[in-house]
Parts: C-alpha cells; structure tokens; sequence
C-alpha cells in the first residue's frame, strides 16, 4: 500500500474565507502568468510559495501543451471528424516540443507520418535520454521500443 506523505500536510490549517483566497490565488497566479509572458525577471510574486512552488495556470488554454494543440488542431476547425482526431491525437502525444514539430497534414497517411516520429528522438527533449517515443506515453514502453512499432501492433 502507498502511503500519502501529504494525507496530513494541511492538518490544523484554518482559512477564514475559502471563497476569497481562492480567488486570491487565481488573482496571483494569473498575475505571475502575464508577467512571464511579459518577460519580466524572476521572482514574479513576493509570495515566498509562488517563488519555490510549480503551479498550474488558471486557465487551462494557457499551458503550453494546450496552446500547441490548439495551434494543431485550429485548421481543422471546420472539419468536425479530423478535427476530433487532431484533438485525440493532440492529447494522447501531449508533449508541446513534437506537436511543434507536426502539423494536421501529418495525420493523413500513417506510413508518413510513423516515419516523421521515429525521426525524433527524446534527446532533443531537455537532454533526456535517447527513447524513440516521442509523445508523453513513452515511459510504458521498453527504453528501445520505438513509436513506429506502436503504431505498426496490431489492435487486435
């Protein structure tokens, strides 16, 4: 059985308004948010948390992996059946450093596209090591499995 480290970490922690410091956070964290895409110099808050914490953005839409689907998807837009595989396949790779790499167009012939992702590799991915999968599912894999032989079994 696993143990939760944090199954007490808020023990004896009083907020007297829950509804105003959520709102607080929101306020703060999409503060930090704009001054980063300002590009403007670390620390973005003086809150000590926000300076050492990773969080998620208020909004979704504003991850990086949710701006590259978007972008990959946005041409389909009128395309309602391509449009769900892009998205499908958007979130199923959701990793933002391949979507960049690929466009709608990729989708259509899945010999051209097998052979575009097993080009990449994730060494160019923050010097991690040398897997052929290149979408967020990798670690399920043997290290020496490759995204064309996921694509190449068989379903059934």
């Amino acid at each position: 059985m696993t143990i939760n480290k944090y199954t007490t970490s808020l023990d004896g922690l009083i907020i007297e308004n829950p509804v105003k410091s959520f709102f607080d956070y929101c306020i703060e964290r999409e503060n930090i948010r704009l001054k980063r895409e300002k590009g403007e110099i670390f620390p973005w808050s003086d809150d000590e948390i926000f300076q050492k914490g990773r969080f998620l953005n208020v909004f979704r839409e504003d991850d990086k992996v949710s701006k590259s689907i978007i972008s990959f998807a946005e041409p389909l837009k009128n395309d309602l059946p391509r449009l769900i595989q892009a998205l499908f396949f958007g979130r199923w790779c959701n990793r933002q450093e391949t979507l960049d790499q690929l466009n709608h167009q990729d989708l259509e012939s899945t010999d051209a596209l097998r052979l575009k992702l097993s080009n990449f590799t994730q060494a160019s991915y923050e010097g991690e090591r040398d897997f052929g999968l290149v979408c967020a599912v990798f670690p399920l894999y043997s290290v020496t499995a490759s995204y064309a032989a996921v694509l190449e079994a068989d379903p059934e």
